[in-house]
């Protein structure tokens, strides 16, 4: 099942089969998009699409909307609260829900307002934003104005007094978010601030990572680890970068025998509805990683 391309050749099986089996439809059609990169209009990737409507657990998610909120918690699922909507609308957009369902667009516009500050600005946390992004609420003023405030935290210095505590990991949800925002609508201050992150991004030392960073977690939502810091780096086309090839490396390690990688924390504390079970194989944790490893390879 795997194309003939040279980026797959470090696996030490082949997973694709396992991936496109149809019980988890928004893998499916990732890995026919982002993997096999088939065109849109093309018949497998349309059904794929259509398949992403039924998916059980976004199902179940809608089911547990809350009306005119958003979602409760673990603790309390008839009481909204603004982590649990984010959470939750956060691993919506990993599921490829649209972005112009009522129950997502009503979630977010709650969010939203929860989170404007004394001075009408909006304080969005940069994994919030990823996903106001990818549901394509770029035009909402209150997302422009988080996209502007993301750009200014990353380019951040403070003064020689008080420096800004910032390191590359806390960097990574907010330059993910701002990737979402299309070329051509980025201003030169939204393209230096991914450009100062993603290199901040390249200097972590990757071989000497604590063992949380190794532990593989779906969605994200906080605790990056290394593969969601590839993944971003894949995203923006930078690991093919000679200071970045030992985190691929790393990476490479921790698959097992037949090519596929662990979940460890599916945030089942956090989720009401999780999307995997945590374990030694993981469709979500492959597709991620195999995301990165296509990205390796030069055309």
């Amino acid at each position: 099942m795997l194309v003939k391309s040279s980026w797959w050749r470090p696996l030490r099986g082949d997973p694709m089969g396992w991936l496109l089996d149809y019980d988890n439809p928004a893998v499916h059609y990732y890995v026919l998009t982002d993997l096999l990169t088939r065109h849109t209009d093309v018949p497998a990737v349309r059904d794929a699409r259509r398949s992403l409507a039924s998916n059980p657990i976004a199902k179940r998610l809608f089911e547990l909307h809350l009306t005119d909120s958003g979602w409760g918690s673990t603790p309390d699922a008839r009481k909204a609260t603004v982590q649990a909507t984010v959470d939750h609308l956060v691993l919506l957009a990993e599921l490829g829900a649209p972005g112009n369902d009522t129950r997502i667009a009503t979630a977010a516009d709650w969010a939203l307002e929860q989170m404007q500050t004394a001075d009408g600005d909006y304080e969005v946390p940069g994994i919030f934003l990823w996903a106001l992004l990818r549901f394509r609420y770029d035009e909402d003023l209150r997302v422009r104005r988080a996209v502007k405030r993301a750009a200014k935290y990353l380019v951040a210095r403070g003064t020689p007094e008080a420096p800004t505590q910032r390191t590359a990991w806390d960097s990574l949800p907010y330059v993910w978010a701002l990737l979402q925002v299309p070329d051509e609508e980025r201003s030169r201050g939204v393209e230096t601030a991914i450009e100062t992150a993603l290199a901040e991004i390249e200097r972590i030392d990757w071989e000497s990572l604590p063992q949380e960073r190794l532990a593989f977690g779906f969605p994200h939502l906080g605790e990056p680890d290394i593969l969601f810091a590839l993944r971003v780096l894949a995203e923006a086309g930078r690991v093919t970068r000679e200071r970045v090839n030992p985190g691929v490396q790393v990476m490479l390690q921790h698959q097992n025998e037949r090519g596929r990688w662990s979940l460890v924390r599916n945030h089942s504390d956090r989720l009401l509805v999780v999307a995997e079970e945590t374990g030694p194989e993981s469709k979500w944790s492959t597709l991620n990683a195999l995301r990165v490893l296509s990205a390796t390879e030069i055309m």
